[in-house]
């Protein structure tokens, strides 16, 4: 009889040994490909971070210039001429 619940036991113990190790397993695996699609997705808001970046800084670059030219002219600091030439210009804002 305890030669039969020895190998029960050590049978039993082995098994739930093999359950833990593969459940293990299977959680990180299912963790790494969790990580791998969240590191995917940031490197994509980064890369859309830097686009609209690159995007905002552009416009400002194209506004800035008419901005100072508007200010200019009403501080005054623009002559007649200029002013007169600057509204032969469309301004687009």
């Amino acid at each position: 009889m305890v030669p039969i619940l020895l190998l029960s036991s050590t049978i039993f113990l082995s098994l739930t040994l093999l359950r833990t190790h593969l459940s293990h397993s299977h959680s990180l695996a299912e963790s790494s490909t969790r990580i791998a699609e969240l590191e995917n997705q940031l490197d994509s808001l980064r890369k859309r971070q830097v686009r609209q970046r690159e995007k905002d800084r552009k416009e400002r670059e194209r506004i800035l210039p008419m901005v100072v030219e508007r200010v200019l002219q009403k501080v005054g600091a623009m002559s007649e001429e200029e002013e007169e030439a600057d509204d032969e210009q469309p301004l687009l804002v």
